[in-house]
């Protein structure tokens, strides 16, 4: 039998060896703690660090897509088809979003629309772009047949200014058709370039493949071009010689102008360049830039549109950029677009009183 003594000593061992393993218990929590959350911060980084990389590799790219397919429809009713509003109720996909692409978009002054983006109504940009070449196929001289038609839309998402104003996602894209030797109408869906954020991407690829098939079956079915619903108009006048030139003095006039009421060096010498190309695309043979205007008004919406077309590309380039810097040197962005209205305006005239 243990003496207390013996008896004491006996319990301060046991409380020794019971606190170490205590200790040693409790220091072992941390250190499971630590591993676990080092673990946690290998995969935030792995996946930061994948995320990264398929930015960097998806988040811009040139020729992101392309799809074709052959038909042997009407080459004149794929120009209705793209040229009007009939193919955004397809590349929409959704009535609703046929409602906030069309119905809620507005034109702003330069022919822009603006439509609901990422972050609300108005911030998505579209720029629509048309161009077209006319082939004689009956040989009597005249261009009788749109054997070749590209409608480019350019799309910008932005922020608002209160957000930095920044661009979200920018994307251009190209709809149309070439008539082939054999015949036979190519037509073609072309992601030209696409810059944002890189799931934006897959999702537009994947939007291009239904478009494309969904394109395919309604141009390829007995349905297309025998509709007896509402269609848009397309009206395409030749523009006369001389109305065209006034166009041209016009814009001239309004080029000058825009410099004589600039105060910068660096603009001025834009709009002289501007000035010199456009002499020269009024001492060209006007025959040569077969001017035309194509018109489109949409039943539905009521909306009508111009477009000028010209043959030559310099000198498209050249309307082009003088209209742009006419609007953005005179503070006046409509006197482009009033420009237009006038040329439409004379060349119907001009038009009916020939007849």
């Amino acid at each position: 039998m243990m003496n207390p003594l013996q008896l004491t000593k006996t319990n301060q061992a046991f409380s020794k060896l019971g606190g170490a393993a205590r200790t040693k218990a409790t220091a072992a929590i941390p250190v499971s703690g630590a591993r676990d959350n080092s673990h946690k911060y290998i995969k935030m980084g792995g996946l930061a660090l994948c995320l990264g990389l398929a930015q960097f590799q998806l988040g811009e790219a040139d020729n992101f897509f392309e799809h074709k397919f052959r038909t042997t429809k009407n080459a004149e009713d794929l120009a209705d088809l793209y040229g009007t509003e009939d193919f955004m109720e397809i590349f929409c996909v959704f009535p609703f979003m046929v409602s906030l692409m069309m119905r809620q978009a507005h034109f702003d002054d330069e022919g822009n629309i603006h439509a609901w983006g990422i972050s609300g109504p108005g911030q998505l940009k579209v720029t629509i772009e048309f161009d077209e070449e006319e082939t004689d196929t009956t040989g009597d001289g005249e261009p009788d047949t749109i054997t070749y038609f590209n409608k480019r839309e350019t799309f910008k998402d932005v922020l608002p200014d209160w957000l930095g104003g920044k661009t979200v996602w920018n994307m251009v894209q190209n709809f149309g058709y070439r008539v082939k030797e054999d015949g036979e109408i190519e037509v073609y869906h072309h992601g030209e370039h696409f810059s944002g954020f890189f799931p934006l991407r897959l999702i537009f690829q994947m939007h291009a493949r239904y478009v494309i098939w969904a394109t395919e079956k309604y141009v390829n079915s007995d349905q297309f071009g025998h509709e007896d619903g509402e269609r848009a108009e397309e009206l395409r006048q030749n523009i006369p010689l001389h109305e065209f030139q006034l166009f041209l003095g016009g814009l001239t006039k309004q080029v000058e102008e825009a410099k004589a009421n600039s105060d910068d060096e660096e603009q001025i010498k834009k709009l002289e360049v501007t000035l010199k190309r456009l002499q020269t695309v009024s001492d060209m043979d006007q025959s040569k830039i077969k001017p035309r205007l194509m018109t489109l008004r949409s039943h539905k919406t009521h909306m009508e549109t111009v477009h000028l077309m010209v043959d030559d590309k310099e000198t498209k380039d050249t309307l082009q950029t003088a209209m742009e810097q006419i609007g953005t040197a005179s503070h006046k962005p409509n006197q482009p677009l009033n420009a237009m209205r006038n040329l439409s305006r004379r060349t119907t005239i001009a038009n009916q009183g020939g007849k």
